[in-house]
């Protein structure tokens, strides 16, 4: 039986579309730092498409909370993000690429237990954005430019365009995150490495 729109929405369900606001609105701020930290205008319209992308999932969630009655969370970028922005505008984005796309892989099965957001193709999104960013971070092969160019062409980020190009995104630096438990306060580093 399918539940009337005027159907209490529970506690599990409010905190989901929190979690997935939250994660949406911080793929926007990462999106735009991203942009800001390339002077090539094909990436910064493929970024810009990314966060338009992404606009529209963070609409579908303001929605859902809407309709159950909820206000809407004033979230901003997650302290990742801005480290990540930080560090792109620093040494240019691939010196991130492989994060973001590693961040993206551990994403894009988030939407597939949740029937509104397949419904709404969210699955699909995500699942192309980890397919963009691993292209991003791959060595060798073209410019980085060509894959933003074939992808601002397409209008969508198809899977087929993305692997049809291959990247040379690759400048000799990985991150390497450090912790270090045994301090009263715990404390983070994060190390640059030659390659």
């Amino acid at each position: 039986m399918e539940k009337p729109d005027n159907f209490p929405v529970d506690d599990k369900t409010i905190r989901r579309y929190k979690r997935n606001l939250r994660e949406e609105i911080d793929g926007i701020s990462l999106y735009q730092m991203l942009a800001r930290a390339t002077d090539d205008p094909a990436l910064q319209k493929l970024f810009k498409n990314l966060e338009e992308n992404e606009s529209k999932h963070v609409d579908l969630w303001v929605r859902k909370l809407k309709e159950a009655g909820q206000e809407i969370p004033d979230y901003g970028p997650s302290i990742r993000s801005r480290i990540l922005g930080f560090v792109a505008a620093r040494f240019g984005v691939a010196s991130v690429a492989a994060m973001v796309a590693k961040f993206e892989n551990d994403a894009f099965t988030m939407y597939d237990d949740q029937p509104d957001a397949i419904a709404e193709g969210l699955s699909q999104d995500e699942r192309s954005h980890a397919r963009l960013f691993q292209q991003l971070a791959s060595s060798g092969g073209a410019n980085v430019s060509n894959i933003a160019a074939l992808e601002g062409r397409q209008g969508s980020f198809s899977g087929n365009a993305i692997r049809a190009s291959v990247l040379g995104a690759n400048d000799g630096l990985s991150l390497i995150h450090i912790s270090e438990p045994t301090r009263r306060t715990p404390s983070s580093y994060a190390v640059f490495c030659l390659k």
